[in-house]
């Protein structure tokens, strides 16, 4: 782990945590570093320069202001010159709200997305409590599947959900009030 004002030239790749603010500054180098070659994934708020716009635009795959696609936690950057090629594929592409949590959790029959919309705030200087949700409203959610699915249902209600697959994703939208769903998808 190095910080953001570090020497990046001796590194292949550099991933830039969620809990890293990019500014204006740290952006600039990113992308001097991204255009020497090396392959920057972003995870979350990072993925956002002054947490409004992206921080490397044009150079990364994401979708509109949406939080990382987060298959393994991280941005894959497959294809990238320098990084290795068996980094795990993308198995999830959520948008929403750049605080959206998601998590993918794969069993021998299907797949949980659960997706959390808390916003946190601080109360002391070392506290953050959470006291109410924030609604999701039509979020575009997609999960790589090998095939298409039996069902899709949003849990806990068990609604079932409209779903579309493209031979790659199931997708979905999701709506809930109370910050938390969990999208159950069945598959072989």
């Amino acid at each position: 782990m190095v910080p953001p004002t570090a020497d990046l030239s001796a590194y292949r790749a550099v991933v830039v945590p969620e809990t890293t603010p990019v500014d204006d500054v740290l952006a600039q180098r990113l992308l001097a570093y991204r255009t020497a070659g090396g392959a920057v994934p972003l995870v979350g708020p990072a993925l956002l320069k002054n947490a409004t716009e992206p921080a490397l635009p044009g150079l990364l795959p994401v979708d509109g202001l949406a939080p990382a696609p987060a298959g393994e936690v991280f941005l894959a950057c497959q294809g990238v010159p320098g990084v290795r090629e068996d980094l795990p594929v993308i198995s999830l592409r959520a948008g929403g709200p750049v605080h959206l949590e998601t998590t993918v959790v794969r069993t021998d029959g299907g797949t949980v997305v659960h997706l959390v919309s808390f916003v946190p705030a601080r109360e002391t200087p070392e506290l953050d409590l959470v006291h109410d949700p924030f609604p999701l409203i039509d979020v575009p959610v997609a999960v790589k599947l090998d095939g298409a699915p039996r069902s899709v249902r949003l849990q806990p209600a068990g609604q079932e959900l409209p779903w579309q697959y493209d031979g790659a994703y199931v997708h979905v939208r999701v709506t809930t009030a109370d910050g938390h769903a969990m999208v159950v998808v069945e598959h072989d």
